[in-house]
């Protein structure tokens, strides 16, 4: 009796019949008849399951076995299976004991009304976060498969761990978003969302995305039912993952997978209304437009706003010979460059600054032979790179100036691992700058941010992050000395 509802349920779902089983088992349909109607068990060891097994994986993997994922939804394999894998995870599906409400979804569920009597379907259902990166993996695919430059837009105002969640997809993710962004565009909209956790995670674990060209990202400042949570990933003209609920996002969530022109069309025109009340998150800068930088964060600073630092502590800690040294070693001439690091560095001697540091980052700067410092590659204007024994002196004058200085904190943290944030950032409570070197390109892009909405969650998962410290690893005397450790033991090294 066990098999009977599910053995149903995977013959309608593939829309096989009584006699195209029989024949593929080489059996008469009696017998099918009585495993689906439990008058005969169909044992999970037998050599009828085997040859059931290779026939339904076979016949469902073109378009990478979309009946199979809509029906298995949370049990189907994460990652890409193989058949051998599929199979023994439909052998133990079938063997499972089924409850009345798969009874029930056999008939009038949205599934068993998308397969009953249709004979090809555009549509799938998945189910929770797995099948949220099932439907998305589907439409990579088909963007990459396609050819043509294509347009990804993406837009949710409900949690998106779904897609932060599993390393291994969050980085195929980064990878497709690049791909897309360099021969096509990409669309991100950010609107409110509640709570700010859920705000900082969208914005800092993109960062990368955010810095690519290309990519536009826009801010939503209010939507019109608070109550309505979405999630939808476009792939313009082709093919659209969507979930709507009144429930914020969970593993229950259903995803439609579509490649439904009208529907395609339908969440188009959704996204273009979004377009038109929204603004843009972010002011880019290139090199081109440093200056208009700088006086950004001189105003910034200027002001005495706390602020969290997370890189290297060194660029803006540093004695003016060491500078006059970097710039010759750079061969960068000219006394405006140093004026304009005395005024940056006075100004950050005031600001109330926590500074995250990974000591493991700083090790691998010092076992290279030339270190880039982004922050200072930004203020000078081009890409600035020191030699592995003056980015030594500059870390020991940071490590004094920072003892010395009762507005500076600093915590042993890694937020690479948790957010993969870019070389270096500086996050007040006026504004959000991140300094990003995307893959390809020589030089690092800032991306500044003032919408204080989304500026005050990044400080608030910041400030929390920091409380997170253990306390020892929050004591500057016993921090410096760890960085004071470090720097001898890789000079032994060496």
């Amino acid at each position: 009796m066990r098999t009977l509802n599910r053995l149903n349920l995977l013959m309608n779902t593939l829309r096989i019949s009584g006699n195209e089983m029989a024949d593929c088992l080489h059996v008469d349909n009696s017998l099918v008849s009585k495993w689906r109607n439990g008058r005969r068990e169909l044992r999970p060891d037998t050599v009828y399951m085997a040859d059931i097994l290779r026939y339904v994986v076979k016949l469902d993997e073109p378009g990478g076995y979309p009946r199979l994922r809509s029906l298995l939804g949370q049990e189907f394999p994460e990652n890409d299976p193989s058949s051998g894998e599929l199979e023994a995870v439909l052998r133990r599906w079938l063997s499972a004991p089924v409850s009345a409400e798969e009874q029930y979804s056999a008939v009038q569920s949205p599934v068993g009304r998308m397969c009953a009597g249709v004979e090809k379907t555009d549509d799938y259902l998945l189910h929770g976060s797995i099948g949220a990166r099932q439907g998305s993996r589907i439409l990579m695919k088909m963007a990459e498969e396609s050819g043509d430059p294509n347009e990804l837009i993406l837009l949710s105002n409900s949690s998106m761990d779904w897609l932060f969640e599993n390393k291994e997809f969050f980085s195929e993710w980064v990878r497709f978003c690049k791909k897309i962004a360099a021969s096509g565009s990409l669309k991100i909209f950010v609107p409110v969302v509640n709570p700010y956790r859920v705000l900082s995670d969208i914005l800092l674990r993109q960062v990368g995305i955010f810095a690519l060209k290309n990519v536009k990202t826009v801010f939503i400042p209010k939507y019109k039912d608070d109550t309505f949570y979405y999630t939808i990933l476009l792939l313009r003209r082709k093919m659209a993952l969507q979930c709507f609920s009144t429930n914020p996002a969970s593993d229950d969530a259903l995803f439609r997978l579509s490649a439904d022109s009208r529907v395609v069309g339908d969440l188009e025109k959704l996204a273009e209304s979004f377009l038109s009340r929204s603004r843009p998150l972010f002011n880019q800068y290139d090199f081109g437009a440093y200056n208009k930088y700088v006086n950004e964060i001189i105003g910034t600073q200027e002001s005495g706003a706390s602020q969290y630092q997370y890189g290297y502590p060194a660029p803006l800690f540093i004695e003016a010979e060491t500078l006059t040294e970097i710039l010759k070693e750079n061969r960068i001439s000219g006394g405006e460059y140093e004026e304009m690091y005395h005024v940056l560095s006075t100004l950050n001697s005031r600001a109330q600054s926590r500074c995250f540091v990974d000591l493991d980052r700083v090790a691998r700067a010092l076992n290279k032979d030339k270190v880039e410092i982004p922050r200072l590659s930004y203020l000078i204007g081009k890409p600035i790179r020191v030699s592995s024994g003056l980015f030594r002196r500059m870390m020991e004058e940071s490590i004094a100036a920072i003892e010395r200085s009762d507005q500076t904190e600093v915590g042993l943290e890694s937020l690479d691992e948790s957010y993969g944030l870019g070389d270096a950032e500086v996050i007040a409570k006026e504004n959000l700058c991140v300094y990003y070197r995307t893959v390809g390109s020589p030089r690092p892009v800032v991306l500044e941010m003032k919408e204080m909405t989304c500026v005050m969650s990044v400080y608030s998962e910041l400030e929390a992050v920091w409380n997170g410290i253990p306390r020892l690893n929050r004591n500057k005397e016993f921090c410096l000395r760890k960085l004071r450790e470090l720097l001898n033991r890789t000079e032994q090294e060496r």
